[in-house]
C-alpha cells in the first residue's frame, strides 16, 4: 500500500465516525406534564373500596338499549367522515413505510438475452464457419446504500411516525364525537317522546274533567267561570304537544344526518 493510500485510510475512518455522530437537530422526546403527587381527597379515595376500571370502548352499551347500539354501529360503519379519517391513517402508515425503506440498501438486477441467426460467410483470408443460431445472455446486479450521516432519514421517519399517531388519534376523536352526538340526540328524542306521552295523558285527563264540569254546568251546580277556567287548562295542555312533537322531529332529522 502506498503512503497516500495509508494516509487516506487513516483519516477516512475517523472522519466517517465523526460525520455519523453529527446528526441534524435533537431527537424528539415527548414532553412531560407535571402532575401533583396527591390530591386533597387522596385519603378518602384510598379509604374507599377498590373498584375495577370501566370499559369505555363501548360505553353506550351500558344503557342496554338495542336501538341505540344499532344506531351507533351503523354510524361507525357508514360515516364518510370516519372513512376519510381511516384513509388518512392508512396514508400516514404507508408514508412511514416508504421513509423507513430509505434506511436500507436498495438492490437492482438487470438481464437480457440476444438471439442471432447467421448464414455463415467468409472473413479475411480464410473461411469462418459460424453457428447458424447463436444466443447471448447478459445479467447485471447492483446494490447501493446511502449512509444517513446527518440523521435526515431518521428524523423524517420520526416525523412520519408522529403524523401516523396524530391521524390515529384524530380518527378516535371523530369516533368519540360521533357516538356522543348520536347518544345525545337519541336520549333527547326518547325524553321528548316520554314528555309527549305524558302530555297526551294530561290532555285526556283535562278533557275528561272539562266534560264533567260542563255536565255539572248544565245541571246548574257550577258557573260559567269554572267552565271557562277548565277550557283554558285544556287548551294549554293541547298547545304543549305540537311543540314537543316539533322538537322530536328535529332530533330525528339530526340522527338521519349523523347516519348519512
Amino acid at each position: 500500500m502506498s503512503r497516500s493510500m495509508r494516509s487516506a485510510a487513516a483519516w477516512g475512518l475517523p472522519a466517517a465516525v465523526f460525520l455519523g455522530a453529527c446528526t441534524v437537530g435533537p431527537g424528539y422526546h415527548r414532553p412531560s406534564v407535571y402532575t401533583p403527587p396527591s390530591f386533597a381527597t387522596a385519603a378518602s379515595i384510598a379509604a374507599a373500596p377498590a373498584t375495577t376500571d370501566a370499559d369505555l370502548s363501548s360505553w353506550w352499551r351500558q344503557f342496554h338499549d338495542p336501538k341505540l347500539s344499532e344506531l351507533i354501529d351503523r354510524s361507525l360503519a357508514g360515516s364518510l367522515t370516519l372513512q376519510s379519517a381511516v384513509s388518512r391513517v392508512r396514508e400516514a402508515r404507508l408514508k412511514e413505510i416508504e421513509l423507513g425503506a430509505a434506511a436500507y440498501p436498495s438492490v437492482s438486477a438487470t438481464g437480457s438475452a440476444l438471439k442471432l441467426h447467421n448464414r455463415g460467410g467468409f472473413g479475411g483470408s480464410g473461411i469462418i464457419f459460424a453457428p447458424p443460431n447463436f444466443t447471448s445472455y447478459a445479467a447485471g446486479f447492483d446494490a447501493t446504500w446511502e449512509i444517513d450521516l446527518f440523521g435526515a432519514t431518521r428524523h423524517a421517519l420520526e416525523q412520519a411516525s408522529a403524523e401516523t399517531e396524530a391521524q390515529l388519534w384524530s380518527r378516535r376523536d371523530g369516533e368519540v364525537s360521533l357516538t356522543a352526538e348520536i347518544a345525545n340526540d337519541y336520549l333527547s328524542l326518547r325524553a321528548l317522546q316520554a314528555r309527549i306521552a305524558v302530555g297526551n295523558a294530561e290532555l285526556a285527563r283535562q278533557q275528561e274533567l272539562f266534560a264533567l264540569i260542563a255536565a255539572r254546568r248544565r245541571a246548574g251546580f257550577v258557573t260559567d267561570l269554572e267552565v271557562n277556567q277548565q277550557s283554558t287548562l285544556v287548551a294549554t295542555a293541547a298547545a304543549q304537544i305540537p311543540q314537543l312533537g316539533a322538537e322530536a322531529h328535529a332530533r330525528i332529522h339530526a340522527l338521519s344526518v349523523l347516519l348519512g
